[in-house]
């Protein structure tokens, strides 16, 4: 029986009406994903810019306390630090003053100080100086301890000074020569950053964060003080900063409140600080949540009556406005964060080649958005006309090499005016690596650049009150060129500015002929010093003979790195006439005390003479010794030549192997000859060495003397010791000892002689002995070893242990004694260590 007409419509209806409501079902759940994903981006990139505001807003409060620390260092001079505290001087009040300046133009400081090298605050931008001192505390022991520090930026603590939660920002103080005088030290209050956070809309269970390196807690919105400074262990941005990421997003459970959330990091520039910016899921799948009740309460209708399909459509349309109206309060949020840190942002569809500028942007360049050609192009023409290809060039290169860039560069407004922004841009690409979008931040940096140009004028005063200084002084490199001289040269010398930085060499040859010799003792003496003076004529360039008065001093960078010298000259004409008439009157005097002076000097060339023709013979003596080997073996190779000759069995194999050994053993002379004459070439210039190094190189000079004698040495040198002095005049010390230990033991003929030699360090000095078992020395005799002339040999000169004294006491500062000891002498050699700067 076939169904009836009804029975067939109401069959069609019912598969119609399940029909369309699975496919209401399925439109509604499509509807649903879609909206669940829309919300889910929209979150992250609002959390993304949030989190971009939060590093553009911290790295530019950082720029800008560092800027203010970098003025101070500039303009404290070392011996304002060592000013008693509490002095009321004018250079005390005017250092407050600069400080007070300073610390009223950044509204962000809580404080801003120079602490002294025993960690007292020694000057204050406060009225009343605080008795506050910090040498507990981290930043201030590594600035202490590390001479090439940079800017230091402290954990989250407790300020003494203001009683609230602070960060310090510091920069080290140092003396002239490089040591620690103390630090500029500036109070960042956190509460400014919890201020900066709370005008921030991250909704009702978002959170903005700033944390340091280790991911401890300084700032927080909503505030967590009982968190504050606290690191807590497993924090789930731990695995992303151990991977070295600067920025990123992620899902997690705060660890604080347990609200789970979507949180982009980014770490501050290159600054040991992280932000984190949270959306709440609660939050930003509120709406979507809310949707899904929804669904189900309309599926339940929809199943009993298809009618409420037209209702849920419409508040589906109801609802989908008002998300379009929370979109719109949500950019105007990041419009007004944007303007607070006058930072804008853009993109670039690199497909479509459309260019979307945020409203910051067009402020920041000045320009009408309904006049802006939205292209790559026309953002190219807002730029300075000299940094346009530096710009386009800095892009484009990022583009290819797939690397973000970072980079700063003008703005030609139309009055004419300069603007300097900071730009920061990265590429994102599809799978196959075609690039599809660019993105980035633009921030207006002119009052940073206002400020730096400030500094630069302020370095150009200093300048200009070293022009007009009085006195010539001058500014000598490293390599005796001129890097700067005062016009004030003119007046003394008669030559100008230009003709001593043209030629560095006319520097020295002003100076009286005469007098010459008195400037190259004093280079001399200057080569060992910081600081050094002396008087001398010079003759100007119109003739007239004048007299200077020269001192210099050391220049050395923050690093240590010596940097020449910086020398004042100034006219003591009038006072050397006077000094002359004085002189006059007591010339006899002098006269006589020049004849016992140069009778002394005398002396004095005659026995480094004599010093000098002992060390030649004795290293002619060891040649001898090094010779004697190969010169056997050369004879018996000569003597094997003319048998094979005798007995008709040389051919010209044998010939020329025999000659070749004969070159080699000639060779092996001809090395030794230089061998020794390096070991008694004078150094030019003193200089760190091993002690165990300088008892190795004396010992190849005399080994074969030794050897030949049949005594054994013993060494026992296990350390490695560096001193500081001329290396070759402290081995040449060394062979005098040996040699006297070697006739020693010679004249006694031991079967066993023996020479001990051992070099320690005890507490800041290197002890070095020679000990031998040739009999010792006459108790009578040795009290006068070490004196000029003396000596029991037949043809000795008396002079080898008196200039080893010498070098020893006047060259190293140190000491040599002699003492009986077991079956010999044992001499002892002490001298002062030296000790390497450590790296920071």
């Amino acid at each position: 029986m076939k169904p009836s007409l009804n029975t067939r419509i109401s069959r069609f209806a019912l598969v119609a009406g399940v029909t369309g409501i699975a496919g209401l079902f399925a439109l509604l759940s499509l509807s649903l994903y879609n909206e669940y994903r829309a919300s889910v981006d929209r979150a992250q990139v609002e959390a993304e810019n949030l989190s971009r505001v939060l590093e553009e807003n911290a790295l530019a409060t950082i720029r800008n306390v560092d800027l203010v620390l970098r003025d101070v260092q500039g303009q404290v001079r070392p011996e304002d630090m060592r000013i008693p505290l509490g002095s009321d001087t004018t250079r005390t009040r005017e250092l407050h003053r600069m400080l007070q300046q300073r610390f009223a133009g950044i509204p962000e400081f809580g404080g801003l100080n120079l602490v002294d090298a025993q960690g007292q605050y020694h000057y204050s931008a406060y009225d009343t100086l605080p008795a506050i001192n910090v040498t507990d505390r981290h930043y201030f022991q590594h600035l202490r301890d590390t001479p090439r520090a940079g800017l230091e930026i402290s954990e989250a603590l407790m300020s003494r000074s203001i009683g609230k939660w602070a960060l310090v920002v510091a920069r080290r103080l140092q003396n002239e020569d490089g040591s620690f005088a103390g630090l500029a030290h500036a109070v960042l209050g956190l509460d400014y950053f919890q201020h900066f956070y709370s005008a921030l809309n991250v909704g009702p269970h978002g959170t903005l964060v700033l944390r340091d390196k280790d991911l401890r807690l300084l700032a927080r919105y909503p505030a967590g003080e009982p968190f504050m400074g606290r690191q807590i262990p497993g924090h789930h941005g731990a695995p992303s900063v151990a991977q070295g990421l600067k920025h990123g997003v992620y899902h997690a459970r705060g660890q604080v409140d347990g609200i789970a959330r979507l949180y982009s990091f980014r770490q501050v520039g290159d600054l040991p600080l992280y932000v984190f910016a949270g959306i709440a899921e609660d939050d930003y799948l509120a709406d979507w949540r809310q949707h899904m009740a929804y669904f189900g309460a309309a599926a339940l209708v929809i199943s009993l009556v298809v009618a409420g399909l037209v209702l849920l459509s419409r508040r589906a349309l109801v609802e989908q406005e008002r998300m379009l109206t929370e979109l719109v309060r949500s950019e105007a949020r990041l419009k007004e964060s944007q303007y607070l840190a006058h930072l804008g942002s853009w993109e670039l569809d690199l497909v479509g080649n459309r260019l979307a500028w945020s409203d910051e942007i067009f402020q920041i360049f000045e320009i009408d958005p309904t006049r802006f050609g939205a292209s790559y192009d026309a953002f190219l023409n807002a730029i300075h006309p000299d940094d346009r290809d530096m710009v386009n060039q800095a892009y484009t290169g990022s583009v290819v090499s797939r690397t973000p860039y970072d980079i700063v560069h003008r703005l030609l407004m139309p009055d004419g005016r300069i603007k300097f922004v900071h730009e920061r841009c990265e590429t994102f690409y599809d799978t196959a690596g075609k690039p599809l979008r660019s993105a980035g931040t633009v921030q207006d940096i002119s009052e940073q650049k206002r400020a730096e140009a400030a500094l630069r004028e302020s370095e150009e005063r200093f300048r200009t009150m070293a022009d007009y200084t009085y006195d010539w002084e001058y500014w000598q490199g490293p390599n005796q060129e001129m890097w700067y001289v005062t016009p004030s040269c003119e007046r003394v010398t008669g030559y100008a500015q230009e003709e001593f930085i043209a030629d560095p060499g006319l520097v020295y040859r002003v100076i009286h002929p005469d007098d010459r010799h008195l400037m190259d003792e004093h280079v001399h003496d200057s080569t060992y010093q910081d600081s050094a003076a002396v008087d001398f004529r010079i003759v100007r360039k119109d003739g007239e003979i004048r007299w200077l008065a020269h001192a210099c001093r050391a220049v050395h960078w923050h690093d240590e790195k010596f940097m020449g010298r910086r020398a004042s000259n100034r006219d003591i004409t009038d006072r050397k006439q006077l000094e002359m008439e004085l002189g006059e009157l007591n010339r006899n005097l002098e006269l006589r005390v020049e004849e016992e002076v140069a009778k002394n000097r005398e002396k004095d060339h005659i026995l480094i003479q004599q010093s000098r023709l002992a060390a030649m013979g004795e290293m002619i003596h060891n040649i001898a010794h090094q010779w004697r080997q190969p010169l056997n073996a050369l004879s018996v190779l000569l003597a094997n030549i003319k048998d094979d000759y005798d007995y008709h069995e040389l051919t010209a194999d044998s010939l020329e192997d025999a000659t070749s050994r004969a070159r080699k053993l000639l060779q092996r002379m001809s090395t030794t000859i230089d061998d020794f004459r390096d070991f008694f070439r004078p150094d030019h210039e003193p200089g760190e060495f091993d002690v165990g190094q300088s008892v190795e190189d004396a010992l190849f000079v005399i080994e074969a003397s030794l050897a030949n004698n049949n005594i054994r040495v013993e060494r026992n040198v296990t350390q490695k010791i560096v001193v500081y002095g001329f290396s070759n005049q402290f081995v040449q010390v060394l062979l005098n000892l040996l040699s006297n230990a070697k006739e020693a033991l010679s004249q006694g003929n031991k079967p066993d002689a023996l020479i001990r030699i051992a070099a320690t360090q005890s507490g800041e000095e290197a002890v070095i002995t020679i000990e031998d078992n040739g009999g010792g020395i006459e108790a009578d005799i040795l009290p006068k070893i070490f004196e000029p002339y003396f000596t029991t040999k037949e043809q000795g000169s008396g002079i080898g242990l008196y200039m080893s004294k010498m070098i020893i006491e006047r060259n190293f500062n140190g000491k040599i004694e002699a003492v009986n000891a077991g079956q010999g002498a044992l001499i002892t050699i002490t001298l002062p260590l030296r000790k390497a700067e450590t790296s920071p």
